[in-house]
């Protein structure tokens, strides 16, 4: 997804996917903007991992933007 806000719509497409016999899902997002407990509904949803960029510092942001960004200036 491109933000994961409340949560509710990875938990949603989590559903659909265990639904359809996912055995492992991970769930991404560019922006984790993670409100309340949206972290904890996604992991409690059936999220093995969860992937998020460094466009909004979190302990899930593994990926950085700032690469990308630095190709972009140059």
């Amino acid at each position: 997804d491109d933000i994961i806000s409340t949560g509710e719509t990875m938990v949603e497409a989590i559903k659909i996917l265990k639904t359809h016999g996912a055995r492992k899902i991970y769930a991404a997002c560019i922006h984790a903007v993670l409100a309340g407990d949206a972290l904890e509904k996604v992991r409690k949803a059936g999220a093995e991992d969860i992937f998020a960029t460094d466009t909004i510092e979190h302990e899930i942001s593994k990926v950085s933007v700032a690469p990308i960004i630095a190709d972009a200036i140059h």
